[in-house]
């Protein structure tokens, strides 16, 4: 399996790169199959709607059935004041383009939210296929 690295992913700086960073990370993480460690990166909201072992389902039946990440790149992001049926707040929506082992141009898109505390964590994921 390939997996890309930090580096790997061009992030543009702005005040926004340390927020992306995060959001590589986990994917990074996911890459690594290892998706306790990303679940453990994650908002309380995103921990209640998703716990442990539904999201190590998910992981297995939506991620991991594209094998390794050959490649991904930054697809652009933007802040919003709102995400699903959470609190209103501060958001970025991360998009990257990946290509897998078995399938091409996924878009993934990590939805970071600023916590309580100011730490920016994830608070949703989502696989779209082009």
């Amino acid at each position: 399996m390939v997996t890309p690295t930090l580096g790997a992913v061009i992030i543009p700086d702005s005040t926004q790169k340390p927020i992306i960073e995060k959001a590589m990370q986990f994917v990074t993480l996911l890459d690594q199959q290892q998706p306790l460690k990303a679940w453990a990166a994650t908002t309380r909201y995103f921990q209640r709607q998703l716990p442990p072992k539904p999201w190590q389902l998910i992981y297995r039946d939506q991620r991991q059935r594209f094998g390794g990440t050959i490649d991904r790149q930054l697809a652009g992001y933007r802040f919003t004041s709102s995400f699903e049926k959470a609190l209103d707040g501060l958001y970025l929506q991360v998009r990257f383009k990946t290509d897998f082992e078995t399938r091409a141009e996924v878009s993934e898109q990590v939805t970071m939210y600023k916590d309580f505390d100011g730490r920016w964590r994830v608070i949703g994921y989502l696989l779209e296929l082009n």
